[in-house]
């Protein structure tokens, strides 16, 4: 067929152009003209308007998800900044002085109840929250502000001697621990002092030390309980930090509330005590010092303003009263021990003794016996009077078991051990300086 004929398109036939490129980066390009049968050519031209609405389909789904991440992206940005302008803006209470919805002497009585937080703070934990990327601290906070809302921000003052001005738990507690007068005597001034001065009950921090086995934990659990109110203890002989305390930081996936969190905010009253037991024998490190937060919780006029880290939550635990115990207090930073009222707790006398051994007895009857069990005998005591506090609530918890296994709600000597079963005609107490014999 000759160039002319070409030219010509037979019936039935489509004319088509195509340029082609060589294969080499030299080549230079041509174009050619076939003719194809009028189906094949329809058949081309519906794929290619299916691929180009394909590709734009691609592409207008490509411009929407862009869209919806953009307008995604500025409603997460519209809300981080309205929840920062509004945690901002939120109203930072006076140091020291409660909100204005809560007026000492009228809307509450300043000697009976305490504001431990300010009542801006529950709803600042909700703002932050919306800031906060882990769903499970999100959670937890949330309940924890249903229960501080359910409670409000008061918190009352235990102070049994309002009603009791004859300060008879004081007398009943030095019976028990007689070795612990000076003590008992420094508490009751305390006292006596913030009722004439019409003030709150708060009782300087108080560091117990002597040798080991002295009752000195027995004493501030019993001492809490002729005060009326509650008893946490923290051993810091074992693994603490300085999150014990105030808290562990938000960054960590393990972050829980501190001890003071959970006893002022989420308890019952705004004077515990707590029991800063085996002070001297706290591990600490220069990066994690479990001690450093006791600097200013310590201290009344820090600690009216202190912070749980995990809550990020600014509470009131000035009313707080501190015990601590220790064997050494050399081991002790001075630093802390300036803040201690310091009392040197020695063995007792053999009458103290006795008198000692009577009150751990009757607390480990009233612990591990039924109700209906009988007070100690003095012939039990006296065979146990030589022994710590804390070997006699041992020696007694075992013989309750020797007497329920009698079937007996009382103690006899048969029930103790052994070698605590003198021999006939042997009464004796054995003490520090010798055996002293009992009549």
């Amino acid at each position: 067929m000759s160039d002319d004929d070409m030219d010509e398109k037979p019936p039935g036939f489509e004319k088509i152009r195509r340029t082609v490129r060589g294969e080499s980066l030299d080549s230079q390009s041509c174009s050619i003209e076939i003719f194809l049968p009028q189906h094949l050519v329809d058949h081309f031209n519906d794929e290619a308007r299916m691929l180009d609405e394909a590709k734009r389909k691609v592409a207008r789904e490509g411009r929407e998800r862009q869209a919806s991440r953009y307008e995604m992206a500025d409603r997460a940005s519209e809300e981080k900044t309205a929840a920062a302008a509004a945690l901002t803006a939120a109203p930072v209470p006076a140091k020291n002085a409660p909100p204005k919805s809560f007026v000492p002497g009228i809307d509450f009585d300043p000697q009976l109840e305490h504001l431990v937080y300010a009542t801006t703070e529950p709803e600042a934990v909700v703002l932050r929250t919306k800031l906060t990327p882990d769903e499970g601290l999100r959670v937890r906070d949330l309940e924890i502000v249903d229960r501080l809302k359910a409670k409000g921000p008061l918190r009352k003052i235990i102070n049994p001697f309002q009603s009791d001005p004859s300060l008879a738990p004081f007398d009943r507690l030095a019976g028990r621990h007689p070795h612990f007068a000076p003590v008992i005597d420094f508490v009751k001034v305390q006292v006596v002092r913030c009722r004439a001065n019409a003030k709150p009950l708060r009782i300087p921090p108080i560091l117990l030390y002597g040798g080991p086995g002295l009752g000195k934990s027995h004493f501030t659990r019993d001492l809490a309980a002729a005060l009326g109110t509650v008893c946490r203890r923290c051993a810091w002989d074992g693994a603490v930090s300085n999150a014990t305390l105030l808290g562990l930081d938000r960054k960590w996936s393990n972050s829980a509330i501190g001890v003071l969190f959970d006893l002022l905010c989420l308890g019952d009253c705004a004077n515990p005590v707590v029991l800063l037991d085996e002070l001297d024998k706290v591990g600490r490190d220069t990066k994690d010092d479990p001690l450093a937060p006791l600097h200013s919780l310590l201290e009344p006029s820090t600690a009216t303003q202190v912070r749980d880290a995990s809550m990020d939550f600014v509470f009131d635990a000035s009313l707080v009263t501190w015990i601590a115990t220790a064997n050494r207090v050399t081991f002790i930073p001075s630093s802390l021990r300036s803040r201690f009222r310091e009392f040197h707790i020695v063995h007792p006398t053999a009458e103290q003794a006795i008198t000692l051994a009577f009150s751990v007895a009757a607390n480990a009857i009233e612990k591990t016996a039924s109700p209906d069990f009988a007070p100690p005998k003095r012939e039990v005591v006296l065979r146990i009077a030589h022994l710590t506090p804390r070997e006699i609530y041992q020696v007694v918890e075992e013989a309750v078991g020797r007497a329920a296994l009698n079937q007996r709600t009382n103690l006899e000597v048969s029930d103790l051990p052994a070698e605590l079963i003198p021999l006939d005609g042997d009464s004796r107490l054995e003490c520090e300086g010798g055996v002293r014999y009992l009549h």
